[in-house]
Formats: structure tokens, sequence, C-alpha cells
């Protein structure tokens, strides 16, 4: 929203309004908050409260004006001065609460602040009083605090050392990793953000990654895309592990999306990975996982004989890889087709026979002597559709997984 500055008759209404306390206005004070505001309310507010702050206005019963004060202030002629002249009044040890508080946020806790250091905290009540911040939230014994402009806090967090910023943003980092509880997994992000800005790769990586997971499990796809990509730039090129977890979080958001050419990039990306990894079974179950991938896809774009092509080589694969425990992570307890007749258009010609799809999967698996690996890929009768034929269902259960791949395939 675009606000037009207060017009002159408006100005000396809102001095008025700041100095109502005084018995009398003096027109040169009145002259002095709005003479250099430009019609900018924030500005003439912090003008009044550095007043104060510098004794030029006496906060009694009732107010009054020190002229001798008054005479000899220099007043700053921009919103930044003024701030940062009110910056200048407050003692050392509330100065530099204020400006860790700055580290943390425009919104912060009086917790968060004692971590950081300990003795900060006290100073609130004093900074709550100069009208610095403000007490927005207090519950479970932590109090939410926030600066009473963005404009404040910005040039209260510019006025601290580099050294200092990072050692803070490192604190709280490790604040906001500490407290997993319901809080704090809305602010995954911004722990990483910390971890970030005090110079660690590595934990803001993983931390973007766990951010980038919760925002796709809450489907807020943009904000699941925008922490995977920020975890990849700083994720180290040997991590594969991580880089795997992003692409493969990118991958899923990127499906719901439709995006389906920045998906295929994802899945040849993840199948990247998984041949660089040695012979084994985790580098099978990892290749199997990209090829029942490249076979979902595949089926959605209605490449029928590809789609195929990769279901078969993600269970040879799977048959190498041998069983394994874990939990099945593509389970989301909804049902998915697999490549089969039904899902062509009617009428167009079938490139393999019609008893392929689900069942012949299912026998596939079965003949390789491998155990189920999760409900998820078991056929079921339950959801028959006239269009689609055999569906797969997923339950949502953990059950015994014999590779990676069974995964995709809800």
């Amino acid at each position: 929203m675009d606000l037009a500055p207060l017009d002159r008759h408006a100005s000396r209404d809102l001095a008025d309004e700041l100095l109502k306390k005084l018995p009398q206005v003096p027109a040169a004070l009145r002259e002095l908050v709005t003479g250099g505001a430009d019609g900018n309310p924030f500005y003439m507010e912090e003008l009044v409260k550095m007043l104060i702050d510098q004794g030029a206005i006496r906060t009694g019963e009732p107010w009054s004006v020190d002229g001798d004060k008054l005479l000899s202030l220099k007043v700053p002629p921009t919103l930044t001065g003024v701030l940062q002249a009110r910056l200048d009044g407050l003692t050392p040890q509330e100065r530099r609460a204020l400006q860790l508080a700055s580290v943390i946020g425009l919104k912060f806790w009086d917790a968060a602040l004692a971590h950081v250091e300990p003795q900060a905290a006290e100073q609130l009540p004093s900074l709550r009083r100069r009208e610095l911040i403000v007490l927005e939230d207090a519950q479970d014994s932590v109090g939410e605090y926030a600066f009473r402009h963005q404009i404040l806090h910005q040039v209260t967090y510019d006025t601290l050392l580099k050294r200092d910023k990072r050692s803070a943003h490192a604190r709280t980092a490790q604040w906001l990793a500490q407290h997993a509880g319901a809080r704090a997994q809305g602010l995954l992000a911004t722990a990483a953000e910390h971890y970030e800005k005090a110079g660690d790769a590595a934990n803001a990586a993983e931390f973007y990654a766990r951010a980038a997971a919760h925002h796709a499990a809450t489907f807020a796809n943009e904000q699941a895309l925008d922490c995977t990509a920020r975890a990849l730039a700083l994720a180290s090129p040997d991590d594969s592990a991580l880089r795997w977890r992003l692409l493969a979080t990118r991958e899923r958001t990127l499906e719901l999306l439709a995006r389906r050419d920045l998906q295929l990039q994802d899945i040849e990306a993840m199948l990247a990975l998984a041949e660089a990894l040695p012979p084994g079974a985790e580098g099978d179950a990892r290749r199997a996982e990209a090829a029942w991938r490249r076979c979902d896809i595949a089926d959605r774009m209605g490449e029928w004989a590809r789609a195929e092509r990769e279901a078969r080589r993600a269970l040879q694969l799977a048959e190498r890889a041998g069983p394994r425990t874990s939990r099945c992570a593509r389970c989301s307890g909804s049902p998915r087709r697999l490549p089969s007749r039904a899902t062509q258009p009617r009428g167009s010609p079938s490139p393999r026979p019609a008893s392929s799809g689900p069942r012949r999967l299912g026998r596939w698996w079965r003949r390789a002597g491998l155990p189920m690996p999760c409900r998820c890929v078991r056929p079921s009768k339950a959801i028959r559709r006239p269009a689609c034929g055999m569906t797969w269902r997923c339950s949502g259960t953990a059950g015994r997984q014999a590779t990676g791949a069974a995964k995709r395939w809800r």
C-alpha cells in the first residue's frame, strides 16, 4: 500500500496529539517536530521520543519542556539519523541487547535472546518502557517481542559488527534447532537462514532440506521449491545422500504442480547420483528407484513402451539389491495407477498385452522371490474404476521394503 505524506495541517494535528500531555504546546516545538518530517508520521513520533530520551521533554505529571536543552539539541534531518540518535541515548547494556535482538529478527523471543547472551534478556523491560519494542505474546513462559518498526530493526542491525553478527546468528540457529516443537516446524527455514548468515553451509543446507520436506508435506509447494533450491546451492557436491533427499522432495513437488520438464530433469539428476554409486545393494536400490520414477512419468506422459521398459529395469535392479527393512517413504495414502492398457485413450493401439500392468508387475515381483515391500504396492480389488481398471492402493503403513524402487509407487 502506497501512503501519501501528511499535509501541513494533518502534520500539525499529529504533533499536537503527540505532545498533548504538555499544558501548552510551544509553537517552536511544534515547528521543530513538523518542519523536517516532510509529512512522515513515523519521523515525528520518533523525534518526540528522542527529545524525551535526551531530556528536552520531561515526562512528569504534567509534561514540561527544558528550553535550554531543546535549543542546544541538534535534530537529525533524516529518519535514520533520528533512530540512530535514539540508539546512542541507550545505556551500553540496553544497546547491546537491542542489537542482539535485531539479529534474531523483526520478531524475537526472550528465551532466544537469553540463549544468545544471558544478560541481554534482562534489558527487555527498559527497552519496552522506551517504546523501542513491544510484547506481542507470552505463552509457555516464552515471551514474543517485536520491534516497533521495520526501519528501527534495520538501523539497529546495521550498527552491529560483522563478527558479532555471525556469532549471534549461530547462537540463534542453535536455539531454533533445539526447539523442535510445533512452533519450530514453521521456523526450520528461519534456522537455515541463520546458519547461512553464520557461515555454516552444512547445517544451513540440512535445515533448508527439512524445511522443504515440511512445506512439501503441507502442500506449500512454492516454499518447498524455494527451500530446495537454496539447499542445493549450499550442499556439498560430495554429499550425495542430502542431494538425493532434496531432489526427491522437489521431484514430488513438481509432480503435484505438473511441471513435467523440470520433474524429468530432477529424475535424471537422481539417476546420475545413483549411477555414481559403486555396485552393491545401496547403489542398485537408488538406481531402481530412479527407474521407477522414470517409469511413472513416462506413464503419465503416455509413453507406454518406455514406461514398461523402465519398470522391467527397476524390477531387475530390485532383485539384485535384495530385501531390506525401512519405512516406505513414498506412502501417503493416495492411490496411483501403474502403467496398464487401461491407462491409454480408448481406441488407441496397445503396445503390450492386456495382461500387463499391476497384476503382471506383481507377478514379476513375487517371481523374483522378494517380500512385498509395503502394502502400497499390493494390488487391491477394492479399488476398481471402469475407466482405469486395476489400481494399487497405498495403506500408508510401514512394511518390509525390498528396494527403494518400490517407494515410487503408491
